[in-house]
Formats: structure tokens, C-alpha cells, sequence
């Protein structure tokens, strides 16, 4: 052991390292040979490598953890293209959440070894107890189904929550905070971009891919009379989410441009942003696209005016250019926009009208893993459970985890949307502008909320509980830049 800790370099961290690595390799030879001995040769090779895979990723937690974070993210990009194009196998449903319990193991075991400094509270830190405490008693819902559904629903509302402390705690730096910054702004227009090839393709062309993605194709399409509208999914699973990928990266996108300080950079920026505006367009999902000027538009008259115009351009020009490119289809869809009010209250409306109901005939919820995506994905395991479809977010807690649980989701949301105003009105230059980009994530998930399950599917709850982290850590970020390094951030 001494041998090897000099070799690394010594002192208490390299011991650590060594100490992990020795042991996880003992680990890897007991069980690549036990396997070799019951299974043979091929089935050691195959095991080897997994475990491998896994020990990287899990030191990649333990050491460079903004590397596996960025990694999850990256994932979950394309996590819809991989699912299609594997037939959606049980791996390509828990990949992503795995990659989150490695995060956590290694965040927990590195606050056991006393790794993470003195503990400080946040103002989130009650009410997001008292949600996962809700969660967790609704195992015990009278109306329970089994504990597979349950563990499900449990991973869903929880397992991402974590990503809201890693950012507050592991973000130590205004480079670290850039990079992240430009790699969500870079997925987001690689999402769009193909989006808009997809569309130019045409529904046939997609198809070609795969039968997972001709089913989708099929389902994920909308008519008028004869008509049939074809709707981009990009890399992501449907071109609901693959809206939503866009509509979530345009704040992180007109930030690059902002920070930008070349003319070609700023530029590169503005077309970026026609792309993510056309492809989302093009998917037709009127709610994310609303969401995405109502969200401007109250930034702009409340925090910064002058962002108004720039926001009014790229919006017109991208619809415009979507408008042109629909051949008469995308101003079809889009017309009941000119009046979104009608519109909400026809569509939407009674999922609101519904939660007297709810609370009356379920006071304690209906138990996890009901609504939403998980609810979807689990129908195909157990098609016989009761679940519903609802597309309001906070009408789907009430059903879920009782108004209880409703309530603290909600008042989660109104501390991050009165702290971040804080945190806006307080800052200026740079920091103004990364607080108020950050800021637009959750914003545009409270409003996109109203229309859609948000927070239950990707990519609304990663981005959104790593964005409020960021934000709120932004005032000690800028209040000493001088004594971050880029190296503490890793």
C-alpha cells in the first residue's frame, strides 16, 4: 500500500484514491472469477466490463463529479433516440437514474469520510424534507399497488432532488458555472437542429429509422380533416419533450451569446436561437411555445426592459421562418394561440376544476406512480393498475401525494421564484444575467406546469433542480470570485 500511495503522489487524498482503487480491484478480480468459474469465459468478459464501466462512473462521482453530471445530462438528451432505437429495454429506463444513485453514493459516502466541509443550510432545506417525508408515507397509501409501482413513483419525484444540493455545494467558480452554461446551450442546439432536419425530412424518413420510431410517428402526430401534421422528436422521445428540451435551452443559449465577446460569437448566438425558436415551433406544442413568451415577457418588464425587443425579434422571425417552412400546417396548429385563454380554459381548465373531486374521493392520494411518464412506462409492466392522465403538474401531486404534498411542491416553487427575484434585484452586470437565465428555468417549468406533468419527466426535473441550485449559490459565486479556482470545481 505504501508502494502504491507514493507512485500517486501521497498525502491524504491520494491515499484515499489508492486505498478505493485497491480495493474495488480485489472487488473486480473475486468477481470476474467467481463468474468465470460458474458461467465461463464470456460471461467474465462481460461482467468485467460492466463492472468496470460502473467503478468509473462511481469514481467519476467520488472525484470529478461535474464530469458525471454533465455526462447525465448528456444522456439525457439522447436518451430518447437510444430508447427508440433499442426498443425501449428496461436498461434505457433506469440508465439515468442510476447514473443519480452512483452521484448520491458517492456524495454520502464522501460527507461520511467528513470530505464536504461544514454542512449549511439552504432555504429549501425544510420544505423539501417535509415533501420527501409525504412521498415516502404514500408506500404506505391505502390504495397501494405493489412495491415496484411504489419505488417508481418514489424515484420520479425524489431521485433528481439531489441535483438541487450538488449544484449549490459543488459549484466553486464562475469558470465552472461557463462550461455548464455552454454545454446546455450546446445540447439544446444540437436537439433543435435536428429537430428541423427531421421536419424537412418528412414523417417517412423517420419512420426508416425503426419501428419504435414509425409507432411514434404514428401516435405522436396531430390531424385537421385530411391533413396530417408531422411532429419532430429531434433526439428525444416525443416531440412534446423534444419542445421542451428547446424551450428549457433558450435561456442558456442567449447567455453563451451574451457572454460572448466577439462579433461572431454573437452572432452564432442569435442564430442559435432562431434555431431552438423554429424547431420548437415546428413540434407544434403550443404550451411549451406560450410558456416560453409568457416567461420572456415577465422577465422582461419586471427585471430587464431591454430585453423585450431582442425577445419580440427572435420570437417573430422564428415563427415566421416555422410558418414558411409548415406550408399552411404549423398556422393551422397555431391558431387557436390567438386566443390562448379560450384555449386554456377548453383544454386545460378541468384539470384544475377536478381537484375538489380528487381531495373528496382520495384525501390521503391515490399512491405514487399514477400520472405522468412513469405512470405510461408502467402500464407496459402492469397494465392493469388504475392511473390517470393529467396534464397540470400540481394537479397530479394532489392525486398522487394528497394536497399535502401538493401544497409543499407549490410552496417550494414560491421560495425559489421570491429568492431569485431577491437574488436578481440585488446583482448587477454579469451576475444580473446569469441570475436572471438561470431564473428562467424554473419559471418557464412553473408556467409549462399548468399544461403538463413537468417535474415528473426529464428533461424538466434535472434542469430544474440543478438550475435552482446554481441560482441560489450565485451570490457567494460573484460576491468573491477571487478566491475560486477552477480546480476546486473539478
Amino acid at each position: 500500500m505504501a508502494s502504491l500511495t507514493g507512485i500517486l503522489g501521497g498525502g491524504p487524498d491520494r491515499i484515499w484514491k489508492s486505498r478505493a482503487l485497491l480495493s474495488s480491484g480485489l472487488a473486480i478480480a473475486a468477481i470476474s472469477s467467481s463468474v468465470t468459474a460458474l458461467a465461463g469465459i464470456r460471461s467474465a468478459i462481460m461482467a468485467f466490463v460492466i463492472l468496470t464501466g460502473l467503478l468509473l462512473l462511481f469514481y467519476g462521482s467520488l472525484f470529478r463529479p461535474w464530469g458525471v453530471i454533465a455526462f447525465t445530462f448528456i444522456f439525457a438528451s439522447f436518451e430518447g433516440f437510444i430508447k427508440h432505437k433499442l426498443g425501449y429495454a428496461l436498461l434505457t429506463y433506469v440508465f439515468k437514474d442510476f447514473l443519480m444513485i452512483l452521484l448520491i453514493s458517492a456524495w454520502l459516502l464522501k460527507a461520511l469520510a467528513g470530505r464536504h466541509g461544514e454542512y449549511r443550510r439552504t432555504v429549501l432545506d425544510i420544505p423539501l424534507v417535509l415533501f420527501t417525508a409525504v412521498c415516502l408515507i404514500q408506500i404506505f397509501n391505502p390504495n397501494f399497488e405493489n412495491w415496484v409501482i411504489s419505488i417508481a413513483g418514489i424515484k420520479v419525484h425524489l431521485i433528481y432532488m439531489p441535483l438541487y444540493y450538488m449544484g449549490y455545494y459543488l459549484l466553486q467558480d464562475r469558470p465552472c458555472l461557463i462550461r455548464l452554461i455552454h454545454l446546455f446551450s450546446i445540447l439544446a442546439v444540437i436537439m433543435g437542429a435536428y429537430g428541423i432536419v427531421q421536419y424537412l425530412q418528412g414523417p417517412e424518413a423517420v419512420s426508416s429509422l425503426g419501428s419504435s420510431f414509425a409507432e411514434i410517428v404514428r401516435k405522436d402526430t396531430w390531424w385537421a380533416g385530411s391533413r396530417h401534421y408531422f411532429r419532430p422528436m429531434s433526439f428525444a422521445a416525443t416531440g412534446g419533450l423534444a419542445s421542451s428540451f428547446n424551450m428549457i435551452g433558450f435561456p442558456f443559449v442567449a447567455l453563451s451569446a451574451i457572454f460572448s465577446r466577439h462579433i461572431w460569437g454573437k452572432v452564432l448566438g442569435a442564430v442559435s436561437l432562431l434555431i431552438l425558436m423554429v424547431a420548437l415551433v415546428l413540434t407544434g406544442v403550443r404550451s411549451s411555445l406560450l410558456s416560453l413568451m409568457a416567461t420572456g415577457l415577465l422577465i422582461s418588464i419586471i427585471f430587464s426592459r431591454r430585453m423585450l425587443v431582442p425577445l419580440v425579434l427572435v420570437i417573430l422571425i422564428g415563427l415566421a421562418i416555422s410558418i414558411n417552412l409548415g406550408e399552411g400546417q404549423i398556422e393551422h396548429r397555431m391558431a387557436s394561440m390567438s386566443n390562448p385563454y379560450k384555449s386554456f380554459m377548453t383544454n386545460r381548465m378541468r384539470f384544475i376544476t377536478v381537484v375538489p373531486e380528487l381531495v373528496s374521493n382520495y384525501p390521503a392520494g391515490i399512491g405514487l406512480a399514477r400520472t405522468g411518464a412513469a405512470a405510461g412506462a408502467l402500464s407496459k409492466f402492469y397494465p392493469e393498475y388504475e392511473r390517470m392522465t393529467i396534464d397540470n403538474y400540481l394537479t397530479s401531486m394532489v392525486f398522487e401525494t394528497s394536497l399535502l404534498g401538493a401544497f409543499f411542491i407549490l410552496l417550494i416553487f414560491l421560495i425559489i421564484l421570491y429568492q431569485g427575484a431577491v437574488i436578481i434585484r440585488g446583482s448587477s452586470g454579469e451576475f444580473r444575467m446569469v441570475a436572471i437565465a438561470l431564473y428562467a428555468v424554473p419559471l418557464l417549468i412553473f408556467i409549462a406546469g399548468f399544461s403538463g406533468p413537468t417535474l415528473t419527466i426529464a428533461p424538466h426535473n434535472i434542469y430544474f433542480w440543478l438550475s435552482v441550485g446554481l441560482l441560489l449559490k450565485l451570490p457567494e459565486i460573484y460576491a468573491s470570485p477571487g478566491k475560486r479556482t477552477s480546480g476546486e470545481a473539478g
